[in-house]
């Protein structure tokens, strides 16, 4: 699983946030790869549930098991849904979350509305984060369950709940995940990562609570800035830390730096 965890952490983009400084918290932004557009996400999961829908046999259905429902994983089910003009496919996805897919491009936007409905990636979440489109296409959505394993013989997907799902074929789009830099500091409280709509609620709790007034961003690019503009948002001073000479080195040169600060 780690390695499909590895190749499907290419079509995703992850940033995220971690602290160890007295007073404080830090951010650090995370992403191997470059961001890749929602037009991206979309035609990742058009060439792959294309090749899906051309190998299902006219005479048989297929259960399919998305593992993973994030924006690669929605755009996937929503393209094979399409294809899939005989509805021979038969959908379930496991979701680690305690809602279903959302908009993680644009998860720094949740700081001006608080409003989880407004990144989700087809309608409004109800109280269980659940919306109606997974319903109305007959896709069973298992929330707050994580596969935890897979039994390639037997082609059956264990969640975290202990639920058992048969498959005949299984897509990972599990995404890529936060890596936490290996230094002293790193458990303490203030520490997060930048992934979820959860973790964001952890740092709004977290600043309320202790009175937060400075951040480090741990990182100056891309990523990083838009953390900055998080912390920004909650009204916490932000301090960015990057071990180039400028910002945002991989898409500007010093010129851009020197108009950018």
């Amino acid at each position: 699983m780690m390695a499909s965890q590895n190749m499907w952490g290419l079509a995703c983009s992850i940033f995220l946030i971690h602290s160890s400084i007295v007073d404080s918290f830090q951010i650090f932004p995370h992403s191997p790869h470059n961001r890749i557009s929602a037009n991206k996400h979309e035609s990742i999961g058009s060439r792959y549930s294309t090749k899906l829908a051309d190998s299902v046999d006219n005479s048989d259905t297929k259960r399919v098991v998305v593992i993973g429902n994030g924006m690669v994983g929605q755009r996937f089910m929503e393209n094979l849904i399409d294809i899939d003009k005989e509805k021979k496919c038969i959908i379930t996805t496991f979701c680690e979350e305690p809602r279903a897919a959302y908009n993680r491009v644009k998860l720094t936007s949740y700081f001006e509305t608080r409003n989880p409905s407004a990144l989700s990636m087809t309608t409004d979440f109800d109280d269980e984060g659940r919306t109606p489109w997974y319903e109305e296409n007959n896709v069973e959505l298992l929330l707050k369950d994580k596969a935890v394993s897979i039994d390639t013989k037997a082609k059956r997907i264990v969640g975290a709940s202990g639920k058992e799902v048969d498959y005949d074929v299984a897509v990972f789009a599990t995404g890529s995940f936060p890596f936490v830099p290996p230094i002293p500091g790193k458990q303490r409280p203030g520490v997060f990562v930048y992934r979820t709509i959860e973790d964001l609620e952890a740092m709004l709790e977290y600043v309320k609570e202790n009175n937060v007034k400075s951040a480090a961003v741990i990182g100056g690019g891309l990523l990083g800035l838009e953390a900055a503009k998080a912390v920004a948002d909650m009204k916490v001073e932000s301090h960015i830390i990057e071990f180039a000479d400028i910002l945002m080195c991989r898409q500007i040169d010093q010129g851009g730096h020197d108009a950018l600060v």
